[in-house]
């Protein structure tokens, strides 16, 4: 979400980009300082979906094929791993669980 630019030169809401008309010190020492959020220097998508055992179809949304996944949050012991991944399109790719019921928290890019 990009916000409004404030005095600074950096904006309001999270968004940490720099901008090239502003103070580049005073920018850096925000962005070092206070953080990049993990969104705001990623292109891709957070997911939360409930894999049932073996290979899942999972919407992504991101209007390109991804090129991976990390696993953030699992809700208990499982692995999850790509499958068929010359498949996968702008709008779905596949993932397999070993386990049934094992919710998790993906990001895609």
């Amino acid at each position: 979400m990009v916000g409004e630019v404030t005095r600074e030169g950096l904006t309001e809401a999270t968004d940490m980009r720099f901008i090239k008309s502003q103070d580049t010190e005073h920018q850096l020492d925000k962005i070092l300082n206070e953080g990049i959020e993990f969104g705001d220097n990623m292109k891709g998508a957070l997911l939360e979906h409930t894999f049932s055992e073996g290979e899942n179809e999972i919407q992504h949304g991101l209007g390109y094929v991804p090129f991976g996944v990390i696993v953030l949050l699992k809700s208990g012991p499982g692995e999850i791993f790509g499958t068929r991944d010359t498949e996968w399109t702008s709008e779905i790719m596949f993932l397999k669980c070993d386990v049934k019921n094992l919710k998790a928290r993906l990001f895609v890019m």
